[in-house]
C-alpha cells in the first residue's frame, strides 16, 4: 500500500517485489521478528488499516480492525510466540500486483527448552 509492505488479508499482502515466493516468506520472517520484539504495536504497524481480516493463531475472534489487532498481539507476545512456515504456496493476482500466502504454519510458544507447539 503506497509502496509498503501491509497485511490486508492474513497472509495476502501487497506486492513490494518481483520473486513473490521469496518476497512471502521475507514478509513472513519480517513478521515473525517482529513478534520476537514483544512490541504489539510494532507487530499491528505491519497490517493494514483497511480490508483487514484474519483469524488469529490462539483466539476465537475474528479480527478486522486495527485496535482489535493491537490488543491481541499485546497478549499473544508474552507467549512469547515463535513460527516456522511447515508448508506454504504462494499464488500471484493482478499481475503480481497481489499476493496469497498460505499453507501450514507450526507456532511455538514459551521460552527457551519450554518452548511448546500450539495445539
Amino acid at each position: 500500500i503506497e509502496g509498503v509492505w501491509k497485511i490486508t488479508h492474513h497472509h495476502s499482502s501487497v506486492r513490494p517485489g518481483i520473486n513473490m515466493r521469496n518476497v512471502a516468506r521475507e514478509n513472513f520472517q519480517k513478521w515473525n521478528d517482529a513478534l520476537q520484539t514483544k512490541d504489539p504495536k510494532k507487530v499491528a504497524s505491519l497490517y493494514s488499516t483497511s480490508d483487514l481480516s484474519f483469524l488469529p493463531t490462539v483466539s476465537p475472534e475474528h479480527i478486522k480492525d486495527l485496535d482489535n489487532t493491537e490488543d491481541y498481539f499485546t497478549a499473544f507476545v508474552q507467549k512469547h510466540p515463535f513460527g516456522t512456515i511447515t508448508d506454504d504456496s504462494v499464488t500471484v493476482f493482478d499481475d503480481g500486483e497481489a499476493y496469497l500466502h498460505s499453507g501450514m504454519y507450526t507456532f511455538e510458544l514459551g521460552e527457551g527448552d519450554a518452548r511448546a507447539p500450539v495445539e
